[in-house]
């Protein structure tokens, strides 16, 4: 494989990567809602091995050209049941997540970064990664720190690649590299899901499975809450048109005028107000709404990153502590 070469000079080959999980992957993006998300990996007891020298991978972010454009997000939470391991690990040192990108002629591998470190470098380096930030900024809120970035698998995303060459990937999955012996690692959930990948470009049409999709759906529901289920409806019957099929291109009113017209352009104003660089006036609220689709778009990243690591001995010991059964009220001879 390209890959495999492109590795073998930039990495420090090691026999039998035994801290690996069995490989769980999928060949299709999932589009999961925020209520049900599942994003990562199988379920396993990672044998005896050290973390490979530092430089044996490339960092995700860099190699792939990551944004929230075209990444989604990984975090992980490490349950140390009974301290079967002290101190506790913490990703990154004594865990390492090793993503693997594939397309299936061509393999990658790489370590997640970490997409911001505060609120500010979420602003900077997240929000406004790419240069879209209009499309969510102020729509959606701090979710705080440990979020990774990793690449989008949803069938469409092309990733130009730092080392030369390009991949549209068909499938991931992680591994995890660990310091610590004789332990078992359950890793939850076991498969590696992926939110539809980054923003709708503007101006571009949402597909008809994405109108059916729970993002476009949790725009309708705010849409029917701020406003009522009619304007909700005649939202919809505008993104299904296509806005010059339903608006006059001189006048950006609708070509057929519909009493639920002005009230959807002040609710789309009010979901919109923390949007300051985007005004809703006349039929740009079919921007509007991609808008506030793009948000929760990225809402639902955060619950659909979280990835848990249980860690637990095998071997561990319990003692067994005998309790007199009370339960018969005892009687004396006298």
């Amino acid at each position: 494989m390209v890959i495999r070469n492109f590795f073998e000079s930039r990495r420090l080959l090691f026999s039998g990567i035994a801290a690996s999980l069995g490989i769980a992957s999928i060949v299709a993006p999932a589009v999961t809602s925020p209520a049900t998300a599942q994003p990562v990996e199988g379920s396993g007891q990672l044998q005896p091995s050290t973390i490979s020298a530092p430089g044996t991978y490339e960092a995700c972010t860099p190699y792939f050209g990551l944004t929230k454009d075209n990444a989604d997000l990984l975090s992980f939470d490490v349950v140390n049941e009974n301290n079967a391991v002290t101190p506790t690990p913490v990703i990154g040192t004594d865990i390492v997540p090793v993503l693997t990108v594939t397309d299936g002629t061509q393999s990658f591998e790489c370590i997640p970064d970490l997409g911001w470190t505060d609120q500010a470098t979420w602003q900077s380096d997240y929000v406004n990664g790419g240069g879209n930030s209009a499309f969510v900024d102020g729509l959606i809120s701090y979710p705080g720190t440990g979020y990774y970035l990793m690449p989008v698998v949803d069938g469409s995303t092309t990733f130009s690649l730092t080392g030369g060459g390009s991949i549209l990937p068909t499938a991931s999955s992680l591994r995890f590299e660990v310091n610590f012996t004789g332990r078992t690692i359950t890793v939850s959930p076991t498969n590696l899901a992926h939110t539809y990948g980054g923003y709708r470009p503007f101006g571009s049409d949402l597909s008809i499975s994405q109108l059916a999709d729970p993002y476009y759906g949790a725009v309708s529901q705010a849409v029917t809450t701020t406003g009522d289920a009619a304007q909700s409806a005649y939202l919809l019957q505008l993104m299904t048109a296509g806005l010059w099929n339903f608006c006059d291109q001189s006048t950006g009113d609708p070509i057929v005028p519909n009493q639920s017209y002005a009230p959807l352009v002040a609710t789309m104003s009010a979901l919109m107000q923390s949007n300051s660089s985007f005004d809703v006036v006349n039929c740009n609220l079919w921007f509007a709404a991609e808008l506030l689709y793009n948000a929760e778009v990225q809402k639902a990243k955060v619950p659909n990153s979280l990835v848990t690591l249980t860690i637990t001995d095998p071997n561990a010991t319990t003692t067994t502590t005998t309790v007199p059964d009370r339960s018969v009220t005892p009687s004396f001879a006298g």
